[in-house]
């Protein structure tokens, strides 16, 4: 499911004085272990270890399917598709 060397959005229940929520973080996986990934960010002075396996692990979307890139542009993102009415 998951693949060292790739950013995710993960998607993680967290406690706060408020109340829990769910809160996304951008994370690169560095090493994986039976269901335990290593992660890193540039925002983040240590990584992390996450538990894929806990119940407050929600979801981790690629961030390569969120943000495509275009094959004819050199890895550029492609601007999005416009929508066009024709003449009646």
């Amino acid at each position: 499911m998951f693949e060292v060397g790739r950013e995710y959005v993960f998607h993680i229940i967290e406690d706060s004085p408020g109340g829990s929520g769910v809160t996304e973080a951008v994370w690169k996986v560095e090493a994986i272990k039976d269901h335990l990934l290593k992660l890193t960010s540039p925002h983040e002075k240590a990584s992390q270890i996450l538990n894929t396996a806990s119940s407050r692990f929600v979801k981790a979307i690629p961030m390569d399917e969120l943000f495509p890139k275009s094959r004819k542009s050199g890895g550029v993102s492609r601007e999005p598709e416009r929508f066009t009415e024709e003449p009646n």
